[in-house]
């Protein structure tokens, strides 16, 4: 018996008396779902980057780099190599500092972790989510994405809310630990995400659909850093970054698994406008797939396309990681900046790419609505341009 390996889609042709419902709408229920969407991945990325400011909270400088000094004598009169700044200050060094000593900016942190544990703390929710990312794919497709994603963001909210208590009370490996469990779920975000909003979005909104969706990473930088430096500076400290983001991510998931749906035909709240237009032109897809369909992975991991989109997605994750995790260090243990302007400098260039990534997508789908451009050739285009600016 032959197994029918096409995927389970059905595509309903398109009807020309079908009145288009405009995306941006206020009663556009797959502008709502995308919004939610949005402000998910809003607070899963801040669960995940935030560790990097927060590190330069949670960090004593001063006793690390006494505990890291060269010469023995840096122990018996430490005033004699380093220039302590307050923790408030906006990193100015003055004129007449003695070049000699080595200026160590403390924001006030009590733990002893020297640079290779708060490397591997960093690392903790890539090894993670290297485990799920594929198997991840698996569940997407024989259970509901909603209740994958709502797991998923469960997990986050769970390590981050414990973080605080690990760190002061087992060290950096247990945290280590925690980020690792983190990433477990960070493997089902995007691929959820994906699935959800392939079965809202007609192809031709797509590019747009994706755009405000992960803006949600900007928003995540651009309002996130400078929040969580406000904290680290406050009479809370760094701990309250944790539980902000935990309570702030749990407030979004009551509302996620009160309001999503996988499709819009599990929706209830739509107007028949809408609902008629979405039919009309979305590619319905079954999450609960036939059990005995052959998939060719191998074929698959073969493919230049795949090929070419992994090395894309490895450059560009590499670039942005650099970024996200090691400009807050870089900002204070090199240019000396207080933990405002730490946070301040660090949110800049999500702002930048926030609001230029939502006029591209939309000029990317009239271009393809026109028929100017073809779907392929928009993402190789936005691809190349976006590996430009990084470069420069």
């Amino acid at each position: 018996m032959t197994l029918d390996t096409k995927p389970a889609v059905k595509r309903v042709a398109s009807k020309p008396d079908v009145k288009k419902f405009p995306f941006f709408h206020p009663f556009s229920r797959r502008l709502h779902i995308c919004l939610l969407c949005m402000a998910g991945f809003c607070c899963t990325t801040f669960m995940r980057m935030h560790i990097a400011i927060s590190m330069t909270c949670m960090i004593n400088s001063t006793a690390l780099a006494l505990e890291s000094a060269v010469f023995p004598e840096a122990f018996e009169n430490s005033s004699s190599i380093f220039e302590e700044l307050e923790p408030v200050s906006n990193g100015a060094c003055s004129s007449n500092a003695d070049v000699n000593k080595k200026v160590v900016v403390d924001y006030g942190g009590q733990l002893v972790w020297n640079s290779q544990e708060q490397n591997l703390i960093f690392s903790g929710t890539f090894w993670g989510s290297i485990i799920t990312v594929l198997p991840s794919m698996f569940f997407i497709n024989r259970y509901s994405p909603r209740y994958v994603l709502q797991a998923a963001v469960g997990c986050y909210i769970l390590m981050t809310a414990i973080t605080p208590y690990i760190a002061t009370r087992f060290g950096p490996y247990p945290v280590f630990i925690s980020r690792v469990i983190m990433g477990l779920g960070e493997g089902f975000i995007l691929p959820a995400n994906n699935a959800i909003l392939a079965n809202w979005f007609p192809s031709a909104e797509r590019s747009t659909a994706i755009s405000l969706f992960t803006t949600g990473n900007q928003m995540a930088g651009a309002g996130g850093n400078p929040v969580a430096a406000s904290l680290c500076a406050s009479s809370f400290g760094w701990p309250s970054i944790f539980y902000f983001a935990s309570i702030v991510s749990t407030i979004w998931s009551v509302c996620w698994f009160l309001t999503a749906s996988n499709q819009p035909s599990k929706c209830k709240v739509m107007t028949k406008t809408e609902r008629d237009y979405l039919d009309a032109n979305v590619v319905r897809r079954s999450n609960k797939t036939n059990r005995s369909l052959v998939v060719p992975y191998s074929k698959i991991l073969k493919s230049p396309a795949f090929l070419a989109q992994l090395l894309c997605q490895f450059v560009i994750n590499f670039i942005v990681t650099l970024l996200q995790i090691y400009l807050p260090n870089y900002f204070k243990d090199v240019l000396h900046l207080g933990v405002i302007a730490n946070g301040t400098y660090t949110s800049v260039p999500n702002i930048v790419n926030f609001a230029l990534k939502i006029v591209w997508g939309i000029t990317i789908d009239r271009a393809k609505e026109k028929k100017i451009i073809s779907g392929t050739f928009g993402v190789k285009l936005s691809q190349s341009i976006g590996m430009a600016a990084w470069e420069l």
